[in-house]
């Protein structure tokens, strides 16, 4: 049995960070040898077992989250786990009269490591304030080394859905299935802060999507910046405040979140996860009336699908 949660590493936590459950791995029969111990010793208050997992909470004790070892989403993953963390520590939990082994704390970095691209997860902003704090602790470049194994595995089970693909033509890449309404350079020419969308100075030679790395490098930090908040508001326009009349800063957290996760992949989606404080404090509601400006103007071309 392995604790994988922050609870293996709460003597490390910052003091206003409480675990609010109990992360382990285990077997099924391991689990049940846990249900009776807490039958037996304490009271309990809810037991549910999931597809590939289970939960238990005894009252006056936070819950138990369970994954099933071998199941599920990470289940090839979670064995190479165990293997890896077999001499680390161990934790007393309610749950059970045994020490338990814990997830070392360089290792749960290199876990948070491994998804912070997760597409809509609930835990976005708290999985990246946890990576601030360890990248000061850690070398996280290191343990991607050290444990290249794990992590390969974990990222390719973490990041099990695809990403757009920019090597082709603007025609089958912006497709109608998302239910674009007017055309996306139109745009990123109403919202753009430059001469041209930001975009443009780093756009790869006669490609209408494919951006180049290279070009990117060498631009001012500004205009890489003004690269990732376009994208932001573009995505925003899109796929929530034309469609759907989503409220204007909500509609903007929720694009910049998915332009830092599942929207773009490489080296853009990581430049844009490592500098997210610095575009929100670059954000300015203005950009709708720009786009509204641009639309009374007759700038903003409908789209054709």
């Amino acid at each position: 049995m392995l604790i994988i949660g922050s609870f293996a590493i709460i003597e490390n936590l910052p003091n206003e960070r409480i675990p609010k459950d109990i992360d382990l791995i285990c077997s099924r029969e391991e689990f049940l040898d846990i249900v009776e111990y807490t039958r037996l010793n304490l009271e309990v208050e809810k037991l549910q077992i999931k597809d590939s997992g289970a939960m238990i909470k005894a009252k006056n004790y936070i819950p138990l989250e369970v994954t099933f070892l071998g199941e599920g989403q990470f289940a090839e993953s979670n064995k190479l786990l165990i293997s890896l963390c077999k001499e680390t520590k161990s934790k007393a939990i309610p749950y059970s009269c045994n020490m338990i082994s814990c997830i070392s704390y360089d290792m749960y970095a290199l876990m948070k490591e491994t998804h912070k691209y997760r597409k809509n997860s609930p835990h976005f902003l708290k999985t990246m304030n946890d990576l601030l704090l360890y990248h000061t602790q850690f070398n996280i470049e290191y343990f991607k080394y050290k444990y290249k194994d794990f992590y390969d595995l974990r990222c390719k089970e973490t990041y099990n859905y695809s990403h757009p693909n920019l090597n082709q033509n603007k025609d089958t890449f912006f497709t109608d299935s998302v239910g674009y309404i007017y055309d996306h350079d139109c745009i990123h020419e109403a919202v753009k802060h430059l001469d041209k969308p930001a975009y443009k100075y780093y756009i790869e030679d006669s490609c209408e999507v494919k951006c180049s790395k290279e070009k990117f490098d060498k631009l001012p930090e500004i205009v890489k910046l003004y690269g990732v908040l376009e994208e932001v508001y573009v995505l925003a326009l899109e796929r929530a405040l034309i469609p759907n009349k989503t409220e204007v800063n909500k509609a903007f957290d929720i694009a910049l979140e998915k332009v830092c996760t599942s929207i773009t992949s490489g080296w853009f989606r990581e430049y844009a996860y490592n500098n997210y404080f610095k575009v929100k404090e670059l954000y300015h509601d203005s950009f709708i009336d720009k786009f509204n400006s641009a639309l009374m103007e007759g700038e903003i071309k409908l789209f054709k699908g």
